[in-house]
């Protein structure tokens, strides 16, 4: 399993794009004032703020393609919204919602990095309104008070990441048992966020174009 992540390589085009990605949207943030003065506050380093950011998204689009994420509450886990996050955005948009503020906030701190145990289904996120999976993690844990803190980044720099991700097919070996490649992702993901060197193309996945 551990050597896998040496041989199995993300496409050359998907890690030039998430490079793209990560540089575009850490200009952004670094553009933004407002989260400037937040970044100053909560001592938040805006890169690696950036590259946590897109290793979330990153992960939770292999949790949606398994069908992990927007479960109905009668449905088991497998049976969820493939299409979970842009559901969300779409969702946001027309709205005229913040994504990150009023549904990634939420999603990242309160539901995967909340065991909810005073629930009768702990599996069930009232927020969300449908069964999200805790995950015991580093890589959801929050760096900065989010609770009381408000976070606006606009949902301009989240077009051009959920647009090219949902041009790729993000599935694990058929072979590799997800609870373990959960655990190592989460351990090799959180540790290089932290460090600030996220190299994609050591992941054990396949990335292919979707046709």
């Amino acid at each position: 399993m551990e050597e896998a992540f040496s041989v199995e390589k993300v496409t050359k085009e998907f890690y030039e794009r998430y490079r793209k990605l990560f540089e575009d949207l850490s200009k952004d943030l670094k553009k933004n004032r407002a989260f400037q003065i937040i970044a100053e506050k909560e001592n938040i380093d805006i890169d690696n703020f950036a590259k946590k950011l897109l290793g979330q998204i990153v992960f939770l689009y292999f949790l949606q393609k398994k069908g992990w994420l927007g479960v109905p509450q009668d449905k088991t886990w497998g049976q969820g919204d493939k299409f979970f996050l842009r559901t969300l955005f779409d969702k946001a948009k027309k709205g005229k919602d913040d994504f990150y503020d009023h549904y990634l906030e939420h999603l990242f701190y309160d539901t995967l990095n909340n065991p909810r145990r005073d629930e009768v289904d702990p599996a069930y996120s009232r927020y969300f309104d449908c069964k999200i999976p805790f995950l015991n993690g580093g890589l959801f844990e929050p760096d900065y008070d989010w609770k009381n803190t408000i976070v606006y980044l606009g949902n301009e720099i989240f077009e051009e990441i959920i647009d090219t991700f949902d041009l790729y097919n993000f599935t694990v070996k058929e072979d590799e048992p997800w609870e373990r490649f959960l655990k190592i992702f989460c351990r090799k993901i959180c540790a290089k966020a932290r460090a600030r060197i996220i190299r994609l193309e050591k992941l054990c996945i396949t990335c292919a174009k979707k046709a």
